[in-house]
């Protein structure tokens, strides 16, 4: 199923729809009715792709056994989200999501429309039950080719860089408060005042580049706020190490066990919304 082709308001009812009600092996937990959260995302390497991915996955395995546990007396089951990754070819965060998939868990995507697809087409990901689309956002940076070159649309106007996740750069690559529209759906208010990061029970990062480094500052990784993060410490294809091995502990120590919020959670209790 693939949401994008309504207003911003349907699509997101729609798509709290379809997490509660439609998906097949999990449902959105009721959290006024006291059900754990039990919405995760899974982040890591994409075109650069994983080194030894094997180890990568015994760890993911405990991970989604973790989860099975924590939710089988609500009889929610769980779900899994991803950026809306497809098949690079090599092991990846696509090789993630499938491994999810495999074992009956649903899995859903949030994805900027720079990568819109229908659902059986070459881009469309595989492991996915479902996904929404949303209006991408550019850096204030222009696109070049390798020889250094700026790479113009039909109009001979400059290409900007799509921002994929974490936040929009400004065109000296600083950060701006605009976010991604992945990271925006999940952690700024939506209309009805749904907010997905309030059902964020854990994250599953393994290894990373650049933009797994800055969602996972967003998110407050280990932190304290979310039971079921967990971290992999990894290399990607070309045997380089991710920077995050040397900033996270690995599997699923959290750096205060007591329930700590992350900034972006206190940033949106500040404006008075709530849970839906």
């Amino acid at each position: 199923m693939c949401i994008r082709d309504r207003s911003e308001e349907e699509a997101w009812t729609h798509f709290y729809q379809v997490l509660r009600l439609q998906l097949k092996g999990g449902r959105l937990s009721n959290l006024v009715a006291g059900q754990a959260p039990n919405l995760y995302l899974a982040m890591g390497y994409a075109t650069q792709g994983y080194d030894r991915f094997e180890e990568v996955r015994e760890h993911l395995e405990e991970w989604c056994c973790m989860n099975d546990e924590r939710h089988r007396a609500d009889g929610t089951g769980w779900i899994l989200a991803t950026h809306g990754d497809a098949d690079y070819g090599h092991s990846s965060i696509e090789t993630i999501a499938q491994h999810v998939r495999a074992r009956g868990t649903p899995v859903v995507f949030l994805q900027s429309d720079f990568a819109y697809c229908e659902p059986g087409s070459e881009y469309w990901p595989t492991y996915a039950s479902a996904g929404l689309f949303g209006a991408g956002k550019s850096h204030g940076i222009a696109k070049t080719t390798k020889q250094g070159e700026a790479v113009l649309d039909t109009h001979g106007k400059p290409v900007m860089l799509p921002a994929w996740g974490g936040y929009v750069k400004d065109a000296q690559g600083q950060r701006t408060p605009e976010l991604a529209f992945p990271d925006q759906a999940m952690l700024q208010p939506r209309p009805g005042g749904n907010l997905l990061v309030y059902h964020l029970a854990g994250i599953f990062v393994a290894g990373g580049g650049d933009i797994t480094a800055e969602q996972a500052e967003l998110y407050g990784l280990q932190s304290g706020a979310r039971v079921g993060d967990f971290f992999v410490p990894a290399s990607a294809r070309d045997g380089t190490c991710s920077r995050l091995n040397g900033i996270y502990l690995p599997g699923a120590i959290c750096k205060q066990q007591t329930r700590m919020r992350n900034p972006a959670m206190t940033r949106l209790e500040l404006l008075g919304h709530h849970a839906a």
